[in-house]
């Protein structure tokens, strides 16, 4: 079976996944996935992602912010390894897509929120 990798983590850490994978989709084995890796340090912290229609984009962002909180909260995460650093917040913006996959769950998957200034305030503090 696919293997899950119990995650390194530690303040400051790079964010690095070795052959990470899409939890949900993985799961619903729907859809044939390749595994991709993730290299994000202090020096290559912004990340542009290009690329063709229905290339797998979204979904490259959608694993690795699933996995990024997947280990926040104790799992394992579906890579063959994993350093992550803890995190209060992820930033990204996923465009509307349509999901390569028939399951009822996720056909109105989102992961778009862009909280306000004051949101983010609120959260920081408390």
């Amino acid at each position: 079976g696919a293997t899950y990798a119990r995650p390194k983590m530690g303040i400051g850490a790079p964010l690095v996944l070795k052959q990470g994978r899409h939890p949900l989709l993985e799961h619903l084995g729907e859809v044939s996935l390749i595994p991709n890796d993730v290299g994000i340090t202090h020096a290559t912290n912004f990340q542009l992602v290009t690329g063709p229609n229905m290339s797998g984009k979204s979904t490259y962002l959608r694993q690795t912010a699933l996995i990024v909180l997947m280990a926040h909260v104790g799992c394992h995460v579906p890579a063959d390894a994993a350093t992550i650093p803890v995190l209060q917040r992820v930033f990204t913006r996923i465009g509307e897509t349509v999901l390569p996959t028939t399951h009822p769950s996720l056909a109105h998957s989102s992961l778009s929120v862009v909280p306000t200034h004051g949101r983010l305030q609120h959260l920081s503090t408390n």
